[in-house]
């Protein structure tokens, strides 16, 4: 049992990491965006204040303005619970 549990955090991490890297990286939306997104992305407690509804009313005004390609919606955020 110890041992499937290490290898699914493995994958979350690997899948974040892909996610927040080569994947972003490849997206066409500006590079200030991708730094938010890996900075709201960066540990469970930033998604959870940031994104996810986990603290209740979430402020997302800092996404006023980005174009739909930019938003977060975008990222499977639930996958990226490391």
């Amino acid at each position: 049992m110890c041992l499937l549990s290490t290898k699914v955090c493995n994958y979350k991490l690997e899948t974040k990491t892909y996610l927040l890297g080569p994947f972003l990286d490849g997206l066409d939306i500006r590079p200030e965006h991708k730094s938010k997104i890996r900075e709201v992305m960066a540990s469970v407690s930033a998604c959870r204040t940031n994104v996810t509804p986990y603290a209740g009313n979430i402020d997302l005004t800092w996404q006023v303005g980005w174009p739909e390609s930019s938003k977060l919606s975008l990222l499977p955020t639930r996958s990226l619970n490391v």
